[in-house]
């Protein structure tokens, strides 16, 4: 497709791609924070680390020390969940990216008929 359509087509299809790749790149490390973000109350921090504990004094010493309250998780858990949590997000923007392209053919085709029947218009002989 040659002309101006095709210059928009290529632009909007150029613009989608480049739209995802960048969502993709920045939630890859958001779902452990989307998992944590309900469970912590505004203006507090989250350390999230994996460690490997022998013995959990030397932790809950470190915790104590700086009134810290510690959960520990499974590390496959909480892979599993930022898994689900991404997988999630993933099917979500899917669906949207599916809608937007809907409602910009339906957007594209109303333009075209419409500059279709202003041509139409603007050529057709006055009736004798």
């Amino acid at each position: 497709m040659g002309g101006p359509v095709g210059v928009v087509l290529g632009w909007g299809t150029g613009a989608l791609v480049g739209g995802g790749a960048d969502w993709r790149r920045a939630t890859e490390s958001s779902g452990l924070v989307a998992l944590v973000a309900d469970e912590v109350s505004a203006g507090s921090t989250v350390l999230v680390a994996e460690v490997a504990e022998r013995d959990t004094v030397a932790i809950d010493l470190l915790a104590m020390r700086f009134g810290a309250v510690l959960e520990r998780r499974p590390s496959e858990r909480v892979r599993a969940e930022v898994k689900a949590v991404r997988e999630a997000e993933e099917a979500a923007e899917r669906e949207a990216a599916k809608a937007r392209r809907e409602q910009k053919k339906a957007q594209l085709e109303a333009t075209i008929e419409t500059r279709g029947k202003a041509l139409k218009q603007r050529f057709q002989r006055p009736a004798a």
